[in-house]
């Protein structure tokens, strides 16, 4: 059995959950009190698989308003990067596309994905219109609902990226 070990990176604005949905992913727990994360936060699990154990890093990096300032250290060595965004939030999902816009050449992770956080709460009007003006080369395929608070597909995202790594491994 092989052992693979991933850097995965969370990115994001500030609000919008990263750090709930690791906590739901590593110990199935969720708190309504927000704690905003100074720096970078580690955190690990192994997902084990057919043929492999992947140990995934996560790191859960400081949310950032004006998506350019993360450090390189942080994203560096990374094997896949999830880009959060609150899907009840407009204005988290402007900031993402300008993000994106502002650090394609920087954030490069052979995986990536975006994430559609408190799906348990009312999606905003504007979303299908954001989600449709995507860019269709930014690389991160169709977005995916989680909610960090119900645990709705949060262990499934980690064990998707866990399989894609075991097959490019």
């Amino acid at each position: 059995m092989k052992h693979i070990r991933a850097k995965v990176i969370l990115l994001g604005r500030s609000g919008v959950g990263k750090t709930s949905l690791v906590r739901r992913y590593i110990s199935n727990e969720f708190s309504e009190r927000h704690v905003e994360t100074l720096g970078v936060r580690v955190e690990k699990r192994v997902e084990t698989m057919a043929d492999a154990k992947v140990e995934l890093m996560l790191w859960d990096l400081a949310g950032d308003r004006d998506g350019n300032t993360w450090d390189q250290g942080f994203i560096a060595g990374a094997a896949a990067t999830l880009y959060v965004v609150d899907q009840s939030d407009p204005s988290s999902f402007a900031d993402f596309q300008q993000f994106i816009a502002a650090t394609r050449e920087q954030v490069k992770t052979p995986i990536s994905r975006l994430l559609l956080n408190k799906s348990d709460l009312t999606p905003a009007a504007e979303l299908p219109a954001m989600l449709a003006s995507m860019d269709a080369n930014s690389g991160l395929g169709k977005p995916q609902n989680v909610s960090a608070k119900l645990g709705d597909n949060v262990a499934q995202v980690f064990a998707d990226i866990a399989q894609e790594l075991c097959l490019t491994s």
